[in-house]
């Protein structure tokens, strides 16, 4: 399902893709293109003879209509990238896949499983877990994981795998090499020139590694310089060194100890798809028989103050202990001072090897699964930045504080740090499913969207309950990003919290000086309200409101007029 929700929740419109097989209609990822389209990358499984499918709310009956042969496809599965208006109207559909060729440059065939077609076809792929990104130019960049080299692909029946094609709306665009390159798993990315006619670039991301592991990625993103950064992991099957050379002549290489079963990376490339640099956490010993996990999840980048945030989960030891270190993870030797901790890091924007710049961390209280299994979890904004996670047993602020202690529960939650990332704020769900899941999270205009995957879950949302049975999304709206007060639709919303929206107080958090904006109405009465429930009226300065004398934490300002009254939460610093 591809839809357009209003702000206030209102379904504008939706494109539905559903065959009567039910199976492999997934969807992969969606990205804004501007203020006039969106791009949606999608797995699709076509109709076969005895099937229908509604592609996007188009009834297909059969395989005759479709834009694209599924006798080219094996098991009818290809990689749909679909660019729409905001009116829904679809202004471009490529249909994505690859082949392969054996030693002599043959294509690969096999027979077709339908008894009613006995000739051999070409074996064709999907694009295998694909994240995609478009940059400036309009060029597309598609990450997919590999699996080449390999003298047997699932039922290929003969000939060894020396290339790759690659197809575009039945178009062969290009072919890839296999040859010295790493065996087993790894990324590849492809990059497409605008509307999919010629393939510019392939970059297979490792160039070799010391044994063969699976290797995998998170996601890919494309700067506003056309740089493009791709978070992956390395996954171990047991205790032994692998190191991952990406890029020999730039001496770009992850190093893999043999404690470490997830390890988690960032590389940045050009425009063209040349290695610049590797972000990764290596481990100082303390106990190396205790396993360490650190998988990076997401990236979001902030222009104005040249810098960039990174996810990771750190988990280095055992459940429940959350006091005794067993490993440190460094950043070319700085150490960290984390453990079974969702963990943010903030580098400086830069062609070279950046600088880290600080980090911030909150523990789960009772395990490692703070922030486990999130992709697409981090935004930032206002001087804030949102995480989205999920942990076990709740979670510990900084001074001991311990927030939202369901002991035996899993729970979903949203993080808030300053810039600095000092852990300020946390916004506590109250979910019951240990299969509930973090999904995506936005922040535009000073309002902040965010995505929940519930199954047959009840959630509450700050004084709005959600229960259903099944597996369901929930997505939920804050518009005071200060504190946050949230809403979520389709619940209703007052008018009193849609007012709050208008009146904008500034700088927040603050150290001495207060401005309120937006007042459309006389003011009858102005005071501050601390969290403890004291109460303190003041007359306002040409709308300037002097906090100087408050001491640091957070705070509620109180605005009566004739005929409302409105709230707006701050924080003295």
């Amino acid at each position: 399902l591809i839809a357009k929700i209003s702000p206030s929740g209102e379904m504008l419109w939706k494109k539905v893709i559903h065959s009567n097989n039910g199976q492999n209609n997934l969807p992969i990822d969606i990205k804004l293109l501007g203020d006039t389209a969106v791009a949606c990358l999608v797995q699709v499984r076509l109709p076969s003879t005895d099937a229908y499918c509604y592609y996007l709310d188009t009834l297909i009956p059969s395989t005759s209509d479709y834009p694209i042969s599924t006798e080219q496809l094996s098991s009818r599965i290809c990689t749909s990238l679909i660019i729409l208006d905001f009116d829904g109207n679809i202004l471009e559909d490529h249909f994505l896949y690859t082949s392969y060729v054996d030693i002599d440059g043959n294509d690969i065939v096999y027979d077709n499983p339908d008894p009613n077609v006995t000739t051999p076809i070409l074996r064709n792929l999907w694009l295998r877990d694909p994240s995609f990104d478009i940059d400036n130019d309009g060029n597309v960049f598609v990450c997919r994981i590999a699996q080449d080299k390999l003298d047997d692909l699932y039922d290929v029946q003969k000939g060894t795998i020396s290339g790759i094609k690659f197809w575009v709306d039945g178009r062969h665009i290009g072919t890839s090499s296999v040859e010295n390159h790493a065996m087993g798993w790894f990324p590849q990315i492809i990059k497409y020139s605008p509307h999919f006619d010629t393939l510019l670039t392939i970059r297979n991301v490792v160039q070799s590694c010391d044994s063969v592991e699976y290797q995998s990625f998170t996601s890919l993103k494309v700067d506003r310089d056309n740089h493009v950064f791709l978070i992956g992991k390395l996954i171990m099957s047991g205790y032994h060194t692998n190191n991952i050379v990406i890029d020999s002549s730039q001496d770009i290489i992850l190093h893999h100890p043999d404690r470490t079963v997830i390890k988690g990376y960032l590389l940045h490339f050009d425009s063209d798809l040349n290695a610049k640099y590797l972000i990764s956490l290596d481990d100082s010993v303390i106990n190396p028989t205790i396993p360490a996990m650190v998988p990076f999840h997401d990236i979001v980048f902030d222009y104005d103050s040249n810098r960039f945030f990174l996810s990771a989960t750190c988990n280095r030891g055992l459940n429940g202990d959350t006091v005794n270190f067993y490993s440190v993870p460094m950043y070319r030797g700085i150490p960290l001072n984390v453990k079974n901790d969702a963990i943010i890091m903030a580098f400086s924007l830069s062609e070279n090897t950046p600088e880290l710049l600080s980090y911030g961390s909150v523990p789960s209280i009772r395990s490692s699964d703070c922030n486990t299994n999130s992709i697409g979890n981090l935004a930032c904004g206002n001087n804030r930045v949102f995480l989205q996670t999920k942990y076990r047993g709740g979670v510990r602020f900084p001074e001991n504080t311990i927030q939202f202690n369901n002991w035996n529960d899993q729970s979903l939650g949203l993080l808030i740090f300053d810039y600095s990332l000092k852990p300020i704020y946390g916004v506590h769900y109250f979910t019951s499913s240990p299969n509930s899941k973090p999904q995506s999270i936005s922040f535009s205009d000073s309002t902040l969207y965010l995505s929940s995957l519930l199954s047959n879950d009840n959630a509450t949302f700050g004084n709005i309950h959600v229960s259903e049975q099944g597996i369901f999304s929930c997505i939920t709206k804050y518009i005071d990003t200060a504190f946050i007060s949230p809403y979520s639709s389709p619940s209703p919303i007052s008018v009193i919290e849609c007012l709050f929206d208008s009146v904008r107080i500034y700088p927040n958090p603050t150290n001495d000086i207060l401005f309120v904006s937006n007042m459309g109405e006389p003011i009858v009465e102005m005071s501050i309200i601390s969290v403890q429930g004291s109460k303190k009226n003041i007359i306002p300065h040409n709308s300037a409101i002097s906090v100087i004398d408050l001491l640091p934490g957070m705070y509620i300002l109180e605005i009566i007029t004739k005929d409302n009254k409105y709230h707006q939460k701050f924080i003295k610093q």
